[in-house]
């Protein structure tokens, strides 16, 4: 079950983890700003460890077409597949720069496949049939997003992450130093 918390609940927790609560030298778009950038951190974090915690999928119906849009948010591709009669998967094999030339010019079922940029190239080009990109995206940005938004920390220990690194980086902003204490 995902820990979630609403952003300006976490935007409190890290004021009053730094001891900055009434403190003016920081704004909200500020806090927003460095808990976007911790959360970014704790998103990679996540994602270093294969959890898979974050995956999302894009369905793609093949139409013969030279190549497809990759998802706007796309961070890394776990996985490409074939979506088979029975809606069972078969996987595809990412395919070096170097293979390009052996599949240019076939047509099929697609067995491969390579991601340059935003494009997504199926080999050999299929002109029917339904495919899926399993992805990890982006962390979203949280610097603009309103006060109600839901944040998933994962765990509890995602939730510390997130609030003690936020607090440092707004100690680091003060003069008076980074130094924490827990009251």
């Amino acid at each position: 079950m995902p820990r979630t918390l609403r952003l300006d609940e976490i935007r409190l927790r890290c004021q009053r983890r730094a001891d900055k609560e009434s403190d003016p030298s920081i704004g909200t778009a500020e806090w927003n700003a460095l808990i976007s950038e911790q959360y970014g951190d704790l998103y990679s974090e996540v994602e270093k460890t294969g959890m898979r915690y974050f995956e999302s999928k894009l369905a793609i119906v093949a139409t013969g077409a030279a190549s497809y849009a990759a998802p706007s948010d796309h961070l890394s591709t776990l996985g490409v597949y074939r979506v088979d009669a029975s809606g069972g998967l078969v996987e595809l094999e990412e395919i070096m720069v170097q293979e390009r030339t052996r599949w240019a010019g076939r047509t099929g079922a697609a067995s491969c496949y390579d991601l340059v940029g935003a494009t997504l190239t199926l080999y050999p080009r299929p002109s029917s049939g339904s495919y899926e990109m399993v992805y990890m995206p982006q962390a979203p940005d949280l610097s603009l997003a309103p006060d109600s938004t839901l944040i998933d920390v994962v765990t509890a220990d995602g939730e510390a992450f997130l609030i003690w690194g936020v607090a440092v980086k707004a100690k680091a902003k003060s003069e008076a130093g980074v130094g924490l204490e827990i009251k």
